[in-house]
C-alpha cells in the first residue's frame, strides 16, 4: 500500500477553524484489566497494536493527533477517510498474531463474552482454551475442516482474535490550536462527543454518530444500524443518535448494546460498506457483551 504520509506530517490534519472536520477516537477494550493481570504480555501486546494501528495510519489521509497508552485520536476532513481507516485497522488487529499464546482471547472469553460465548454453549462445561486452539489447529491442517472452521475455537477464530478495539467517529466543529512543537492539537464540542458515543462501543465494534453518517458514502447504503440515542455531554440535552458500522469481513460479529440497565439489545446485520477492504477470510461468526 502506499504510505501516504511520507509528505509533511500535517498535510491530511483539518486546518480551517471555519469548517467542521471527522474525528476517530478508539481503544482496547479492558485494557486496565489486561494490564493487572498480564503485564508482561501486555509490553508486547502494546508495541504489536501500536505498529498495526500506526502502519494503517500511513495509508490514509488521515492525522494522529496523539496517543495516550491505548487511546489514539485521529482527525481527517472527510468522514470516508476515517471510515475506512477504522475498518482497516479492525481488519489487521484481527489478521494479527498476537502474543501471549492465547491468553487475550481467554480473558475476553472470560470476562466479556461470558453465556454468549459459542465456547461451552447449551450448558456444557468450557473445555481448556488451549486444547481448543490445538483442536482448531489440528481440523484445519488435516484436511477435514474443508477450508471452514466449524470448531469451537475456529468458530471464536473467524470473527475474534487478540486485542479488541473500539472505536467511535464522529463530524462537528471543534477548537484547532498548534502546540509548542508544531503539532495540531483538536478539542472541544467533536472530542466530548466522540467520547460519549465511544463509551457505547463495544470492543471490535465502530460506532458512528448521526452526524458522521450523514456526512459520509455510507448514508447511500444500508451499512450503519441504529443502536441507540444518547446526550451529548453530561449536561447538554442535545441527542445524537449512534449508529453500528458493519465492516466487511467482519460483518457477522454482533454485540449488546453498553447500556445501564445491561440489557441485551441485538444490533441488526446490515451489508458491508463498500469502501472498506473486503476481508479473504472464512464466514464470520461471534457474539460479543461488554
Amino acid at each position: 500500500a502506499i504510505m501516504l504520509s511520507l509528505t509533511s506530517p500535517t498535510r491530511f490534519a483539518p486546518k480551517d477553524r471555519t469548517k467542521p472536520f471527522a474525528m476517530l477516537t478508539l481503544d482496547i477494550q479492558k485494557s486496565t484489566a489486561l494490564w493487572d493481570r498480564y503485564p508482561d504480555v501486555m509490553r508486547d501486546v502494546i508495541k504489536q497494536y501500536n505498529s498495526v494501528v500506526r502502519r494503517v495510519l500511513r495509508e490514509h489521509p488521515v492525522y494522529e493527533v496523539n496517543t495516550q497508552g491505548d487511546s489514539f485520536t485521529i482527525v481527517a476532513k472527510e468522514v470516508d477517510s476515517l471510515i475506512a481507516c477504522a475498518g482497516k485497522i479492525q481488519l489487521e488487529l484481527h489478521r494479527s498474531h498476537w502474543p501471549g499464546n492465547g491468553v487475550i482471547d481467554e480473558f475476553y472469553l472470560e470476562e466479556v463474552d461470558g453465556d454468549l460465548s459459542p465456547l461451552g454453549s447449551e450448558g456444557q462445561e468450557r473445555p481448556a482454551f488451549g486444547k481448543l486452539v490445538a483442536e482448531d489447529q489440528l481440523s484445519s491442517h488435516s484436511g477435514t475442516s474443508n477450508g471452514t472452521r466449524t470448531s469451537f475455537a475456529g468458530a471464536y477464530f473467524n470473527s475474534w482474535n487478540g486485542v479488541r478495539c473500539r472505536m467511535a467517529i464522529h463530524f462537528g466543529t471543534g477548537i484547532i490550536t498548534k502546540s509548542s512543537n508544531g503539532r495540531l492539537e483538536y478539542s472541544g464540542d467533536i472530542m466530548d462527543v466522540c467520547r460519549e458515543i465511544e463509551n457505547v462501543a463495544n470492543g471490535g465494534q465502530v460506532v458512528l454518530s448521526s452526524q458522521a453518517l450523514n456526512n459520509s458514502a455510507a448514508k447511500a447504503d444500508d451499512s450503519c444500524s441504529l443502536l441507540t440515542s444518547i446526550a451529548a455531554g453530561e449536561h447538554s440535552t442535545h441527542v445524537i443518535d449512534a449508529y453500528n458500522l458493519c465492516i466487511a469481513g467482519l460483518e457477522k460479529r454482533s454485540f449488546t448494546l453498553r447500556v445501564k440497565s445491561k440489557t441485551p439489545v441485538a444490533i441488526p446485520v446490515a451489508h458491508s460498506h463498500s469502501s472498506t477492504p473486503v476481508s479473504p477470510q472464512n464466514p464470520l461468526y461471534a457474539n460479543g457483551r461488554s
